[in-house]
Order: structure tokens, then C-alpha cells, then sequence
């Protein structure tokens, strides 16, 4: 049944029960719908203000660069039914049609979604997670990027990572490379939960952040196991290079 027939079925009804007209009772079912839809958008904006912060974009950043909070944006979001229309028609509603950019578009959907119950932290709109663990390393780009290629030095930091994590590696690493710009250098190969993304970059202090990203994982508790992976795995090899002096 369309929304349009429900809301004429609860006017009719309405207005059966009470002797209104239908024109009456259709404002009066109107207004009870409106301020349903408003307690709704308020409630999921709150729980965006207390939601854990990390991953998910702050309503004081949301102010600063959309001039707008949660209470107005989940509003909007609310009047496109975006619930039904799902996560990319959304996103392209701020985007075309209130100009909120294409990052802030995703992102206050996100929160929105998360504040709803339609997504869980971690979740990407497929319905699958991903997560990501980072390390700075004491080490320039060029030396951890080295640590990944030359058999020696790969071989010292994998014996104090994740049994898993180090086949899946040395398996890829035999047959492609970093590819390596500049300032990064990424590498992507199917790792023990999933598809891995791993992206060194090059800090101006002369040391490397390197984050590894797993994508397709198919529940929470994956998503803790792949965490927990590398995690070991990242601090095996930061404990190598600072034992090494950064020369890999």
C-alpha cells in the first residue's frame, strides 16, 4: 500500500470516528503526522550528538561547514523518506538539491542512518563492515614501504604478526608491488577477512602513518578479528623499524 492510500485511510478513519469532514480531519491527521515526524527527527538527532565520535562527523563540524546541525539536516532527511529511498538517493539530495558538498553529504547520511537504526557503526551501505587500524611508524616512507618489499626485512617484523595477516602478505607481495607517488604508497591484496587496502603516507616530521583498511566483512565480530589482526600485525612491524633505526 503507497503512503497516499494509507494517510487517505487514516483520514476517512479519523473522520468516521469523529463526524468530521474529511477535509478537517485530514488537517488534524496532518498536524499529528508532522509532529510525530518532528519528536522522530529530534530524537535520532540527539542520539547523533551522543553517538561514539570516531568515524562519524561532529555536529560542530556539520554547523561550520553546512551552516546547519543535526535537528535541520535529519529534518530534510526525514521529508525525502530517506529510510525508503536508501543511502545514495539521500546523499544526492543534500548534495543537488540543498548543495551541502559531496563528503558532507555522505557523511550526515551516515550519522542520520546511524542515529535511525539503519546502519550500525562500521557498516557500509552494502550492509557489510570495515575498519581500519593506524599506526605512525618511526620510519620514512621509502624504509617502511622497503619493509614490505625485501624479503629479509619482511620476514624479521611477520614473525611477531598475525600468522594469517603474514601468509596472506607474502603471498601478494611475490607477485605485485606498492604503488608508490610522492607521498604514499598504497597496496591492495585479499587479506584472511577480506579485501585490504593498505596506505602509507609520508608525514612532514619524516615519519609514516600507515593504515590498513579491511572492507566486506560480514559481521561485527569479524570485523573485531580483523581488527585485532592488525593491530598486532602493525605493531610488530613498528617495533621492528624503531629497533632497526628506521633502515629496513
Amino acid at each position: 500500500m503507497t503512503q497516499a492510500k494509507k494517510l487517505k485511510q487514516a483520514i476517512r478513519a479519523r473522520a468516521k470516528q469523529t463526524g468530521e469532514s474529511y477535509s478537517v480531519a485530514r488537517t488534524h491527521v496532518l498536524a499529528k503526522l508532522s509532529k510525530q515526524r518532528s519528536e522522530r527527527t529530534a530524537k535520532a538527532a540527539g542520539a547523533a550528538r551522543t553517538a561514539p565520535s570516531k568515524g562519524a562527523v561532529s555536529e560542530a563540524k556539520c554547523i561550520e561547514k553546512t551552516g546547519h546541525g543535526f535537528d535541520h539536516w535529519f529534518a530534510v532527511l526525514d521529508r525525502f523518506g530517506a529510510p525508503k529511498q536508501g543511502h545514495t538517493a539521500a546523499a544526492r539530495h543534500l548534495k543537488d538539491d540543498h548543495g551541502v558538498s559531496p563528503w558532507y553529504s555522505q557523511s550526515i547520511t551516515v550519522a542520520y542512518e546511524r542515529a535511525r537504526g539503519l546502519r550500525e557503526l562500521h557498516q557500509v551501505c552494502g550492509g557489510t563492515f570495515e575498519v581500519s587500524v593506524s599506526r605512525v611508524l618511526p620510519a620514512a616512507l621509502d624504509d617502511v614501504v622497503a619493509a614490505f618489499g625485501r624479503k629479509a626485512a619482511r620476514e624479521r617484523w611477520l614473525e611477531g604478526a598475525d600468522d594469517e595477516v603474514a601468509e596472506c602478505l607474502a603471498s601478494a607481495l611475490a607477485s605485485k608491488r606498492f604503488k608508490k607517488r610522492e607521498d604514499v604508497a598504497t597496496f591492495q591484496f585479499d587479506g584472511p577477512d577480506g579485501r585490504v587496502d593498505l596506505r602509507a603516507t609520508r608525514k612532514d616530521d619524516g615519519k609514516t602513518q600507515l593504515v590498513a583498511r579491511t572492507m566486506g566483512l560480514p559481521s561485527k565480530a569479524q570485523l573485531e578479528v580483523a581488527r585485532d589482526r592488525w593491530k598486532q600485525s602493525l605493531d610488530s612491524l613498528r617495533t621492528d623499524l624503531k629497533a632497526q633505526g628506521g633502515d629496513a
